[in-house]
């Protein structure tokens, strides 16, 4: 390779700390990151990159190399959270602190950006040295509302090719300047799940007559134990929670109703759908043994889990370990969190890393989505370094991803249906 990497991205350093430091300055949530869109399409003017602005999805940049056999996708997603940050990380005042009461960047998708224009803008000054073409993906909406769904459709109408595709989260669970690159699960697939039930209000001094639907949730809630016992595989990882609960409006009244959400984390799909239809059979049978109605359900899910190629895993883990340093390069306990990259990795097969940002002496570390969470700058040089690398190298590469053990062979439209998305999203695709 006749690039050196590292070089490249040191020399840009402080480009890219900037940017980092702007987004986290001023961040939009999902499905207002219309500044946040600007901004990407502004760096890339300057940079000289073709881009397509997406209405709703996102931003697409493409950078043509020396032949057009192959492409690579990189991603970074784009969205903040609706959290007020804290000033203050694990145990210091933060640098660089949200201007906006109501929002920050506590998943670190503002280094995300930063660390893919960067990489962008590396790429495309040898464009001439790249064997094959890269598009840069800057996806909106990442937290649950489905935005990639307008990507889909661009690229599929406009009869898009991409080989494989290469994301970055940097990660709280992992030793700052460690570079997670798993063979097989990173990130869990989610079932999320709401009902309604409905029982027959009363007093409490007469509970007789009346049909308390609390009474029905708590064996809904005792049976949730049945089925991971029975119905999912032991030789996977799997959670399932309810986390809300809203009855009642007094102690001595019995409610009519009772609403309960929650959801399930798992890696394989087969044992998720059975999870699944399995949940609500026990739901539905449980409400008529207690002689209740369900008024309302609505589960999504299962997302597709993220899993890296093998293939892919192990060429990331040879290259990037060449220009980061092998010693870098780890594998760590799949993260039971999810990501829509799932879906990208299942259409593109390829690698989703964990750059670690833990620094218990800066007091980064914090989880993510909490008010404390700050990302480790000094990590950034490495995940640029690794999109660059995973990028050059594939393209040399004579790796068959159509073969992937993890590759989606129908449409992207029966992608969404299978795993049940928001009606809305499949909408997007089906038109």
């Amino acid at each position: 390779m006749k690039i050196d990497i590292m070089q490249e991205v040191l020399e840009n350093e402080k480009y890219m700390l900037n940017l980092q430091e702007y987004f986290h300055l001023y961040p939009e949530p999902s499905n207002f990151e219309d500044k946040t869109v600007e901004k990407i399409i502004e760096e890339l003017k300057t940079i000289g990159i073709e881009y397509v602005n997406i209405e709703h999805g996102g931003v697409l940049a493409f950078i043509k190399g020396k032949n057009s056999n192959r492409t690579v996708l990189l991603r970074a997603d784009i969205d903040a959270l609706e959290i007020e940050e804290s000033n203050t990380n694990l145990i210091h005042e933060k640098k660089v602190v949200s201007q906006k009461k109501s929002a920050c960047h506590a998943c670190g998708h503002d280094g995300h950006i930063a660390m893919l224009l960067t990489a962008g803008k590396i790429l495309y000054k040898h464009q001439d040295l790249i064997n094959g073409n890269i598009i840069l993906m800057f996806e909106r909406g990442e937290e649950g509302t489905g935005n990639y769904s307008y990507l889909y459709k661009y690229i599929r109408d406009n009869n898009i090719h991409i080989d494989s595709s290469y994301g970055i989260h940097l990660y709280a669970g992992l030793e700052s300047g460690k570079v997670a690159i798993n063979t097989g699960n990173v990130m869990s697939g989610a079932i999320t799940i709401n009902f309604t039930i409905q029982g027959e209000g009363g007093h409490g001094s007469r509970p007789d007559e009346a049909i308390n639907p609390i009474d029905c949730f708590v064996a809904i809630y005792n049976g949730m134990a049945t089925l991971r016992t029975r119905k999912v595989t032991p030789f996977t990882p799997f959670t399932d929670v309810i986390g809300k609960v809203h009855s009642g409006t007094a102690g001595n009244i019995i409610p009519n109703t009772l609403e309960f959400s929650g959801g399930a984390r798992v890696f394989e799909m087969g044992e998720a759908l059975k999870y699944k239809k399995a949940f609500h059979n026990m739901v539905e049978n449980t409400a008529k043994a207690y002689n209740c109605q369900i008024l309302s359900s609505a589960t999504l899910g299962p997302m597709f889990p993220v899993k890296n190629d093998p293939q892919c895993a192990e060429m990331a883990k040879n290259k990037i370990g060449e220009i980061i340093g092998k010693d870098r390069i780890v594998e760590v306990d799949p993260w039971m969190a999810s990501d829509c990259m799932g879906y990208h990795l299942a259409l593109w097969p390829g690698v989703f890393s964990l750059v670690g940002i833990s620094n218990p002496q800066k007091g980064t570390g914090a989880p993510h989505h909490n008010s404390k969470f700050e990302l480790d700058q000094d990590v950034l040089k490495y995940g640029a370094a690794s999109s660059i690398a995973y990028a050059l190298f594939f393209l040399e590469s004579d790796i068959d991803t159509s073969k992937s053990p993890y590759i989606w062979k129908d449409t992207m439209l029966e992608m969404f249906k299978v795993t049940e998305r928001k009606k809305s999203w499949i909408e997007v695709l089906d038109s």
